[in-house]
């Protein structure tokens, strides 16, 4: 027996100072509810933890920003919401425009209406924000770019995909311009004579005290209604042109009779006329045909040994009940020219024939001498790519992207290419911004116009909690122009009814933008969904690895509490053993 080494009350305190670190390990754990609390608990545990606790912490903040995006698409559908209601309101008044009972002053006050809710539109469109960001004037959509100054892509569908698009443009569009030439008469000159002056369906009333000057102002203050410039020309005349470009672009000048058009001096304003020739025949021939020809619903029987100079007389003598007269100054040699006694599109001189022998030997050649002009629309192909291998080397970084399958429209300034599967690109050449060069490639046989779509430019939404995870939200610029209403007039009852068509299309441009925008917002609701199912999983899933297991860390609290006891008590007992040795030496 030794007393020097105690050794049983070494193993004792050594077994005792083990449960009492597991012990206080376990408490730690109980008390912070976590089973690793530092990376020696579980050095992998904690690794997969770390990560794990990452993911979730991007996961909920990505929630949160698939929520502000829908907040963010919400605003711009808001808008868009509005806008449409308002060009709802603006179809409705341009229906009831269209009606011929309103007079004058009711159109005008519906056109005020209509610019009222142009301007509001322009407005809602400029200043629609989220978070102090721009929504709907452009700034969120695909960025776009063109070689050439004054040409640009105005829109373009979801399904175009990034790359170059080019074609080539062979003639400007135009606007319709016309030139009215009062002849001989004086600014002081007075009309003498009361009627109306119809220019592009807009009635200007001339009185017969007015003057030439008084009517050239009323025509000018007629022009900001219609839609057209109007400059002073040489040689008594006014030049008028549309703001419009293209075909649709159009300027008719009626005048209400003969004797207005006289006293005005308006040489360029005459009826419309239809000429028979009669094949060159002089009136002392037959016209060697039987049948009957109908000049604005009143007949006339002819026969075939009628001479050219008879049928001639028929005609005359029906002149008057057809609403027409026959205009000796305008014929030619053997010839017969018929002409309406009003002015304008409405002035018709409409001839049937119950044969086409009967035809074919009067010789008619229908023709109108009304004012009346048309722009014309831009000329545009589309490019493709080039076959030649070389020309392919050396241009590979302008290839063309279009399919064979591209076709091409033009309507005034604008060309469309249309693709399969909803492709559509909507170019638009100014040629006031174009420069001189630019200007003479065109007129000399064809401009190429490359342009380059990026992807770029959208709202990004950052939506996953790891680089890359994002949806891009593009927001078309919404404006007057783009819409097509820019330039639409609602002063007369056939501005009314054009503007239906306007409408129409602006109508179709916002619930497709508010049906992109919708998709949108259904597929930002679904990740946020995605998310937080995921995040619901992943904290589950961490939750398995670092959380303490109460009941079972609280069984092994209890065993380890026992041995500690247990320890403390062996190691007293163990300190007492020395004590026995002093009874050998008693």
């Amino acid at each position: 027996m030794r007393i020097n080494t105690n050794i049983t009350a070494l193993v004792a305190n050594s077994h005792l100072q083990a449960n009492d670190t597991m012990l206080g390990k376990t408490l730690e754990r109980l008390s912070s509810g976590y089973k690793i609390n530092r990376s020696a608990d579980d050095s992998a545990g904690m690794a997969i933890a770390s990560k794990m606790r990452t993911q979730i912490k991007g996961l909920d903040q990505a929630n949160r920003n698939a929520s502000d995006g829908v907040s963010l698409v919400q605003t711009a559908e808001g808008a868009l919401n509005e806008v449409e209601a308002m060009l709802q309101r603006m179809r409705q008044l341009a229906v009831q425009g269209a009606n011929g009972t309103n007079s004058d002053g009711e159109r005008k006050a519906i056109t005020e209406e209509i610019d009222a809710l142009k301007e509001e539109i322009e407005r809602i469109a400029k200043t629609t924000e989220f978070n102090k960001q721009p929504l709907l004037d452009g700034t969120q959509e695909r960025r776009r770019y063109t070689d050439v100054a004054g040409a640009e892509i105005s829109s373009l569908s979801d399904s175009v995909p990034a790359g170059y698009y080019a074609i080539s443009v062979s003639a400007f569009a135009t606007p319709a311009t016309a030139s009215l030439s009062f002849g001989a008469k004086a600014d002081n000159d007075t009309v003498d004579a009361k009627g109306v002056l119809v220019i592009n369906d807009y009635k200007i009333m001339i009185d017969s005290s007015d003057t030439i000057a008084d009517v050239k102002s009323k025509i000018v203050s007629a022009a900001n209604k219609l839609n057209l410039t109007v400059s002073v020309g040489n040689n008594n005349t006014l030049n008028l042109t549309t703001y419009e470009y293209g075909r649709e672009a159009k300027i008719n000048c009626i005048c209400t009779s003969d004797t207005l058009r006289n006293e005005l001096g308006l040489t360029n304003w005459l009826p419309r006329t239809a000429e028979f020739t009669f094949n060159g025949k002089s009136d002392i021939e037959p016209i060697g045909v039987d049948g009957k020809v109908t000049i604005n619903g009143v007949d006339v029987n002819i026969a075939a040994t009628d001479l050219i100079g008879d049928v001639k007389t028929k005609i005359s003598e029906i002149a008057s009940s057809a609403d027409v007269y026959r205009d000796s100054d305008s014929e030619k040699k053997n010839s017969m020219v018929l002409s309406t006694k009003s002015f304008g599109s409405t002035a018709t001189v409409d001839v049937l024939f119950d044969s086409t022998a009967l035809r074919n030997a009067m010789g008619m050649k229908e023709q109108t001498r009304e004012l009346e002009v048309r722009g014309k629309d831009m000329k545009a192909n589309v490019l493709v790519a080039p076959t030649n291998a070389a020309a392919v080397t050396s241009t590979a970084a302008r290839m063309t992207e279009f399919s064979n399958t591209a076709i091409i429209t033009c309507n005034g300034n604008k060309a469309v290419v249309r693709d399969n599967k909803g492709f559509e690109i909507e170019y638009m050449v100014d040629r006031k911004k174009m420069t001189e060069d630019d200007i003479k490639e065109v007129e000399n046989g064809g401009k190429e116009i490359l342009a380059e779509v990026k992807d770029l430019g959208m709202m990004t939404l950052h939506v996953g909690a790891n680089e890359g995870q994002i949806i891009d939200v593009n927001i078309p610029k919404v404006s007057l122009e783009t819409l097509g209403i820019d330039l639409m007039n609602t002063s007369t009852e056939n501005g009314c009814g054009k503007a239906l068509t306007q409408l129409d299309g602006a109508i179709d441009k916002i619930s497709s933008i508010r049906a992109s925008l919708g998709a949108y917002q259904n597929r930002l609701e679904s990740t946020i969904n995605n998310l937080s199912s995921t995040e619901e999983n992943m904290t589950s899933a961490i939750s398995r690895i670092e959380d303490t297991d109460m009941a079972k860390e609280m069984t092994e609290f209890t065993r380890l509490q026992v041995l500690s006891q247990a320890s403390t008590a062996m190691v007293a007992q163990a300190n007492e053993r020395p004590q026995t040795v002093l009874q050998l030496l008693s």
